[in-house]
């Protein structure tokens, strides 16, 4: 019966998926941990750039906690790069810097300007590539607004980087979800990231596997002007990624690590900021595959929905069956292993299961933005980031 095989299917993929996430992050340690683990302070310079485009919401708090940080180093330079907001995060930064009595050679604050029509400048490159003309640190660390750094975090990036000599250091943040959106989406999410991209798997050096967390990323200097920094993906939706694939092309070493003790990201506001973060680029996270969004969508749907779907349908029929008896086990056990899955989170990432039990309504959601991305991705239509069309004219 295919209502059983699909059953089936459901348990045996949630099962499967709390298999690999275990066996995926066995043994591996947090920012923290292994800082600890390293007894020196390094006294080597950085450039923290911030890109900021309508940020007036995050800027502050961002840039408070940079300062933090930055008061345990020796040699450090903030560059806010604004690409063209509309709103108060230039203010918002100039008085902070005057508030704390910052030299402007430490604290530059720049505007982008426009983008030059000669290439195609998409997301945060164009505000980046910037960063290049006032690089004469050894490391450049690039941080998005919307991150909340906790003290020493920058210290203990610099330290690890140094001591395994990594050319590119990418912190994965404690996700915080504030809207019910959020709850319900990133934590399926960020269990398919966890499964797309093994972060062992990631940090083995002879590797191709590549992956970075766009709001922090550590690079040495001279390795980022050798790969051609930001410009050279200018029209990389997806930069991150596309900047740790060019690491590894280039023979240099990748670090990816866990930072739930040492900073944290909100991502989205509401729903319609979630759809438009997740569509503009879950379709080329699947390498522009047609199929390969199809099925995932289809697979998720499966996963997460159908177990919730039978045992509604069953109960509404009212009709004690041994086919129906069969069912209702296989759903009750897949819904069981879907809390089991935000068990996991909350043990290991600190991410409370609240609201697990409406992963239906997160897996319903992720299945049809997959369709969508992949249609916005094809067609450019209402394909945007923060309002600007990623379409190339």
């Amino acid at each position: 019966m295919i209502q059983v095989f699909l059953s089936f299917t459901s348990f045996i993929g949630l099962l499967y998926i709390l298999f690999k996430l275990r066996n995926n992050y066995n043994g591996v340690e947090w920012l923290d941990q292994i800082s600890n683990r390293l007894n020196y302070k390094p006294k080597d310079s950085i450039t923290i750039v911030i890109p900021a485009f309508n940020e007036e919401r995050n800027i502050r708090r961002c840039l408070y906690n940079i300062l933090i940080n930055v008061s345990i180093l020796e040699n450090w330079k903030i560059i806010l790069i604004d690409d063209n907001s509309n709103d108060r995060t230039i203010n918002i930064a100039k008085e902070l810097r005057d508030e704390h009595n910052i030299d402007s050679n430490n604290f530059k604050i720049i505007q982008a300007g426009e983008r030059p029509t000669d290439k195609h400048w998409v997301g945060k490159n164009w505000a980046c590539s910037h960063a290049l003309k006032y690089l004469t640190s050894e490391w450049v660390l690039f941080i998005d607004a919307d991150i909340k750094l906790y003290k020493s975090c920058i210290l203990d990036s610099i330290k690890v980087a140094s001591y395994y000599n990594y050319d590119l250091l990418s912190i994965a943040p404690k996700l915080k979800c504030t809207c019910l959106t959020e709850w319900i989406v990133q934590p399926i999410m960020a269990s398919l990231i966890s499964l797309g991209f093994p972060i062992k798997e990631i940090n083995r050096e002879n590797s191709q596997m590549a992956f970075a967390s766009g709001p922090f990323m550590l690079f040495k200097s001279n390795s980022y002007k050798s790969i051609g920094g930001h410009k050279s993906v200018s029209d990389k939706v997806v930069e991150d990624l596309a900047l740790s694939e060019k690491i590894k092309e280039y023979g240099m070493k990748l670090g990816y690590i866990i930072g739930i003790n040492s900073l944290e990201i909100r991502m989205y506001d509401d729903f319609q900021s979630l759809w438009e973060g997740w569509s503009k680029n879950w379709f080329i996270a699947l390498d522009r595959d047609i199929n390969k969004a199809i099925l995932l969508s289809l697979f998720i749907f499966i996963l997460y929905c159908y177990p919730w779907i039978t045992i509604c349908g069953i109960i509404i029929n009212r009709e004690i069956t041994l086919l129906n008896c069969i069912l209702l086990s296989l759903s009750f056990v897949s819904i069981f292993t879907q809390y089991l899955i935000r068990l996991f989170f909350y043990k290991k990432f600190k991410l409370p299961i609240k609201f697990w039990w409406l992963s239906f309504i997160g897996g319903f959601i992720i299945s049809t933005l997959g369709i969508a991305s992949a249609y916005k991705t094809i067609s450019g239509i209402n394909w945007t980031w923060k309002g600007r069309s990623l379409k190339k004219n």
